[in-house]
């Protein structure tokens, strides 16, 4: 309504110089012809005041039409060419460039109904420009709907932006003044977005529409519900795949918004369901995967779990599959209880329980199980799982695995530690290192660390995830493909650099927490700073230097820079396999048992000047209050590295 509007105020119609006679005129001649300045008044009414040359209306001047219209600017040859400036009789203005008479060129219209800023061809809106719409009957323009892109022929047309006064947002491309071709459409009150194909302003083509889950200021890990695939006249229409929030998924056939037809149903916990729907419901018997031995039920293997980099004999990966599909069946409950406690961890509580695992939660629970002293780091861990989804970043925290992403990542991180212990003679050995690394899940299920101990901290560092990658990068060693390695030699410089030392009265405190955090860091190599740091841990670290100011002392200036640490360890050995294990599997697969441990303490000396450029390691001397809090100090820490 509002263009309709416009363009009425648009097609005007600019008032034209045609059969002009001359009824009185004052002002200077030559040779009795108009010459120099003067005033003209027309036998039409029309009235000129401005520069003539040799008797015609040229240089600048300003013409009033008897219906209040005025021209102020160029002409040229008796006709209105060049820059000048309209108003007319309603208030609605033009100030840019004309051509016999038209607007042509650029220019800047005002009316009731909006503001167009742009290019013109002939009087209409033609090539790139900004149009503004008012709300009608208001001068307001705070709620006011803002398209910016092509123009043909007074319409929207070619690629664009709009803005609508509801808050709704559509960007792409457009025809004949509707939504046409590749766009994304946003709509903000609803939560939900589509981008893909459109026809005459609606959903037409393949596309992907997402309902987004309500967000919240302290994180941004929220799931949702998400259609790809084709859509007619605006609903869901043809083949397409729905992922639900819960981890399900849908691929098959849809007509008009309804599952109809040859489908796929992926429950959240990896059961399949392969048949036909009719009108959005299952209409012939389930083949379940997970509980059906009969040699008739359907197996839908690549949906499920894709080993094929881990097992390329399609035999054997069916052998594997099988075998991790009974594993499931055993332990679902205790896999969904672990994905539903590292979910949550540093969120705070979800409404729609839509909340789903991060990548960053996953490497906690890496860490928790004590994964490291087998030989994997977190973050060659990420390296690990990458496949699991192939659109994920390399090591973005921001990454959501769903109930059948952590088994599968599951299924990579135990392949990659247990496969030099088990028996080279099975028939499924994926499977068995799965089993391995699903009983150590059981018994490793202590949270450790420092960054989700305490939800307000957790909360308040996570909101500030963007700002701790982008010190990753800065800090790391470009690798190929987008990777990157970080070590802890890179990140005690990163903490000098933002002056985490600088309030620090104990000087052990800092490596204390390294000492924490890694694994490898033993009596034997101490002082190798060379080992690589995951994201997580990168945030651990900062979190633990926070909260260890917090238990420090007064600050003392710094006579020395050689750190004396006395710490406790762990002497870790292997013990027999348990009744617990036997009991929880009847299969023949070695389970992995729990270790003894026996504490011991090591002296060793850090060197800080080995890591820093000399003149940087005094400690300044920074009182702070003992009823501060931990999360005081993490606002504190914060504000240096913002």
């Amino acid at each position: 309504d509002c263009n309709r509007a416009m363009d009425v105020r648009v097609g005007y119609g600019e008032p034209g110089l045609a059969t002009l006679v001359v009824k009185e005129f004052t002002g200077e001649m030559r040779s009795n012809v108009y010459h120099g300045t003067g005033t003209a008044v027309f036998t039409n009414g029309q009235v000129y005041r401005g520069d003539f040359d040799s008797g015609l209306l040229c240089g600048q001047g300003t013409m009033t039409w008897p219906d209040g219209t005025i021209y102020s600017g160029a002409f040229e040859d008796n006709t209105i060419t060049g820059s000048g400036s309209y108003s007319w009789p309603d208030g609605s203005t033009y100030t840019g460039q004309v051509d016999h008479g038209l607007r042509h060129g650029k220019g800047i219209f005002h009316c009731s109904a909006g503001t167009y800023e742009g290019d013109w061809l002939d009087g209409k809106r033609h090539g790139k420009g900004s149009l503004q719409y008012r709300q009608a009957g208001t001068q307001n323009t705070e709620r006011s709907a803002v398209y910016v892109g092509g123009f043909n022929n007074n319409k929207r047309h070619g690629e664009g932006k709009m803005v609508y006064a509801s808050g709704n947002v559509y960007e792409g491309e457009w025809c004949d003044d509707m939504r046409h071709g590749r766009g994304t459409m946003t709509w903000h009150a609803q939560s939900e977005m589509y981008s893909g194909d459109w026809r005459n302003g609606i959903q037409h083509g393949h596309g992907e529409h997402t309902w987004f889950a309500k967000r919240f200021v302290a994180t941004t890990f929220v799931q949702h519900n998400q259609y790809v695939g084709e859509f007619a006249d605006g609903k869901r229409h043809g083949v397409g795949t729905f992922y639900y929030a819960s981890g399900a998924t849908y691929v098959g056939e849809w007509v008009s918004d309804k599952k109809h037809g040859e489908a796929v149903y992926t429950s959240e916990t990896g059961v399949v369901f392969a048949g036909t729907f009719v009108n959005d419901r299952k209409d012939t018997p389930a083949a379940n995967v997970s509980s059906s031995s009969s040699p008739a039920a359907v197996r839908v293997v690549k949906f499920v779990f894709n080993i094929d980099d881990l097992e390329p004999d399609a035999a054997k990966a069916e052998a594997n599959l099988k075998e991790i599909d009974n594993i499931l069946s055993r332990y679902i409950t205790e896999i969904r209880e672990c994905y539903n406690k590292y979910r949550t961890l540093g969120a705070p509580t979800n409404e729609h329980n839509t909340r789903v695992l991060t990548r960053l939660q996953f490497l906690r629970l890496i860490k928790d199980m004590d994964i490291e002293v087998l030989g994997l780091s977190t973050a060659h861990a990420n390296r690990v799982i990458h496949p699991v989804r192939k659109s994920w970043s390399l090591h973005s925290p921001r990454d959501a695995l769903l109930p059948r992403d952590l088994c599968e990542a599951l299924i990579r991180v135990g392949w990659h530690v247990f496969r030099p212990t088990v028996d080279t003679q099975s028939p499924h050995p994926i499977a068995d290192c799965f089993l391995k690394i699903v009983l150590r899940s059981l018994e490793y299920d202590t949270l450790k660390g420092y960054l989700f101990q305490n939800d307000q901290i957790a909360q308040r560092m996570i909101a500030h995830t963007a700002e701790f990658e982008q010190l990753y990068l800065k800090y790391a060693e470009a690798g190929v493909e987008g990777d990157h390695v970080l070590r802890w030699r890179e990140v005690l410089f990163m903490a000098r650099d933002v002056g985490v030392f600088a309030d620090f009265a104990d000087s052990s405190a800092v490596p204390q927490v390294v000492l924490s955090l890694s694994a490898k860091m033993t009596a034997d190599n101490c002082t190798d700073m060379r080992h690589e740091v995951s994201l997580l841990e990168l945030m651990e670290f900062f979190t633990g230097c926070a909260i260890m100011k917090q238990k420090d002392k007064v600050p003392t200036q710094a006579t020395s820079d050689v750190v004396q640490l006395d710490v406790a360890t762990e002497n870790v050995e292997e013990a027999p396999t348990t009744d617990h294990a036997e009991a929880r599997s009847t299969e023949d697969v070695d389970n992995v048992p729990p270790r003894r441990r026996s504490s011991t303490t090591i002296k060793f000396q850090i060197r800080l000047s080995e890591h820093f450029d000399a003149g940087t390691l005094s400690t300044h001397a920074s009182p702070f209050s003992a009823v501060n809090r931990d999360l005081d100090r993490v606002n504190e820490l914060l504000a240096l590295i913002l």
